[in-house]
């Protein structure tokens, strides 16, 4: 017993080896698990936070589209409430519209069918006016000589709704028409519209903050580039055609999602860039074009990433101080434990040794020698 109890010297060692590997397996799962989910939720939040930046910018860009549409209906709805036959008032009409419009290229129009307006084609030709505003900022006007065939006025007949076109070059300059069709009694009689200048659009694309170093574009329904880092993309080139040329599958999907009218997210190259980027992509619906906001993941996963460092270093804080704890713990258990052993180690160098010959002698029936103790009496209590 007495050597079990010599071995008691090494009890807080033996605690601190014993609790102190628990305590850092308990308290680094928990903090690993606490890093997991809330890094993970963090993510979710960040990568929410790139589509509702999303819709929130498309909304801004249908706002300023949705002034061209108001602009058609409001054509339509002069042109089909007219009764009178005087091509002049209409001409006044437009030109009036057209006044409003600043950028140049931008002008309003109708293009009435064969004998739609008044009946006089035979004598004063058919009737399609257009005033638009030029480079120097006048006003001019023609009457359009190519009608049939045209999309701007195929398409609105056909649909028999307001159409936005997609965004064409025309002279070099990126334009857009909102046409609708012209019904009197019931039959088609013809389209009105008017153009807009996709520059400010463009310039506005170009102006959205994403993050730190994160852009914006803008495209058509067909995908069409209306705004993107390279401008020479402007009207010329879609998303799903650079896809292909990039072997880049993720753009063409969402092409073919935004031609759908959806709104999603995807993690794909940048082609402009080669980085590794969140696309988060939402319709503007008065054109049923799309805003795509391209970030960088790294600056997306940013303050995942950050909070993550901060919940290691805090679980690992917390396991130096749960450690330093038992330590000072086992020192503070273990201190009576080794005054009781220094005490009995006493007794068995000294008392015991004592004793021993006292009762030797008295066996050989010597009653010279004491019998003693150099040892006071054991107490054992913490100091």
């Amino acid at each position: 017993m007495l050597n079990r109890l010599l071995r008691l010297r090494s009890l807080r060692t033996k605690m601190i080896l014993s609790l102190v590997p628990v305590t850092i397996v308990v308290i680094g799962g928990m903090t690993w698990l606490a890093v997991t989910k809330m890094t993970s939720a963090q993510q979710k939040s960040n990568y929410a936070q790139m589509r509702a930046q999303a819709a929130e910018t498309a909304n801004a860009f249908d706002a300023k589209l949705g002034q061209h549409v108001v602009i058609t209906r409001a054509m339509v709805a002069a042109m089909e409430g007219y009764t009178g036959n005087s091509r002049a008032e209409v001409k006044s009409i437009l030109k009036r519209i057209t006044e409003q419009f600043s950028e140049a290229g931008a002008g309003a129009y109708v293009s009435f069918a064969p004998n739609g307006f008044d009946g006089r084609d035979a004598e004063l030709g058919r009737f399609a006016p257009f005033w638009a505003r030029g480079a120097d900022g006048k006003i001019t006007y023609t009457n359009s000589e190519v009608i049939d065939g045209e999309i701007w006025y195929e398409a609105p007949k056909k649909a028999g709704r307001l159409v936005v076109l997609d965004p064409y070059l025309f002279e070099g300059t990126l334009l857009s028409s909102y046409v609708a069709p012209i019904f009197r009694d019931g039959r088609f009689v013809g389209i009105a519209g008017n153009d807009a200048i996709q520059t400010s659009l463009a310039r506005q694309a170009a102006g959205v903050k994403v993050l730190d170093s994160g852009y914006a574009m803008l495209v058509g329904n067909s995908g069409i580039f209306i705004s993107s880092p390279d401008k020479k993309l402007a009207g010329k080139s879609t998303l799903a055609q650079l896809g292909e040329r990039k072997d880049n599958p993720h753009l063409v999907e969402m092409a073919a999602a935004i031609k759908a009218g959806k709104a999603g997210q995807i993690e794909t190259t940048d082609p402009f860039t080669g980085k590794d980027v969140v696309m988060s992509y939402a319709p503007v619906k008065a054109g049923n074009w799309s805003l795509v906001t391209v970030a960088p993941r790294s600056e997306v996963l940013a303050s995942a990433h950050s909070l993550r460092w901060q919940l290691l270093a805090a679980g690992l804080i917390g396991i130096l101080l749960i450690a330093a704890v038992v330590v000072l713990l086992a020192g503070r258990l273990t201190k009576p434990l080794k005054a009781f052993v220094s005490r009995l180690r006493a007794l068995n160098d000294q008392s015991v040794a004592g004793l021993r010959d006292g009762v030797s002698a008295l066996a050989r029936g010597d009653l010279t020698v004491e019998a003693r103790s150099d040892v006071a009496l054991l107490e054992v209590r913490g100091e």
